[in-house]
């Protein structure tokens, strides 16, 4: 997937089930949050989120604290008037209409779903519109914006408290949901370590005169 005839802030539907699903979710949304795509969101897609996690067991007051997190920080990006869309399309789930009618609606050109045999590519190509993997899309993204995208997940790491977890250890979380992405993570911080220590300064031996300071 490339992306270097499209411009920089272009409209990405992320579907409920790539929402839930952490790290993976918060990697997508640091990304949209540097301004690498723009989010498009809808009240329909938060409250099916809300009712998946409910589903899963997460507790209903850490949720609505994420969903107002998400709502608040992409309060922009929220598409509405999309709804009289949705009877004139068919998809192989009806329930899941709602998110093609938004992509339509605002012009994007990427639905990001785990789901992707849901969204037929025939029926998208009508729309001009692409279903892709979280994991197809982040190692598209980081194709093109490799260094950003590592910033981006050592601010994640560095972020995390509950659990803490190192670098390697988010990386080695994120390969388990986008082996690619992961991949191309690793070989980047490795180059970033070797030209680190490539660069730094030799330790002055001890002989030196100068090896005590001034």
């Amino acid at each position: 997937m490339a992306f270097e005839s499209e411009p920089l802030h272009r409209s990405v539907v992320i579907d409920t089930n790539a929402l839930y699903s952490m790290p993976l979710a918060d990697t997508l949304l640091r990304a949209a949050d540097h301004e690498l795509f723009e989010f498009a969101w809808t009240t329909e897609i938060m409250r099916e989120l809300r009712e998946t996690m409910l589903r899963q067991g997460f507790p209903a007051n850490a949720i609505d604290r994420r969903i107002r997190a998400m709502q608040q920080a992409f309060r922009d990006s929220e598409v509405t008037g999309y709804e009289e869309r949705i009877p004139q399309l068919l998809l192989p789930d009806p329930d899941d209409r709602h998110v093609l009618a938004a992509a339509i609606h605002a012009e994007a050109r990427v639905i990001v779903t785990a789901n992707v045999r849901d969204f037929p590519s025939d029926i998208l190509a009508e729309h001009a519109i692409r279903a892709l993997t979280p994991a197809d899309f982040l190692t598209g993204l980081i194709r093109e914006f490799p260094r950003l995208l590592l910033e981006i997940v050592h601010e994640q790491a560095a972020a995390m408290r509950q659990p803490p977890l190192s670098f390697d250890a988010l990386v080695a979380k994120l390969t388990e949901y986008a082996p690619a992405f992961g991949a191309i993570l690793r070989e980047l911080e490795t180059g970033e370590r070797q030209a680190s220590n490539q660069t730094a300064v030799p330790d002055v031996p001890s002989g030196d005169p100068l090896a005590g300071g001034y």
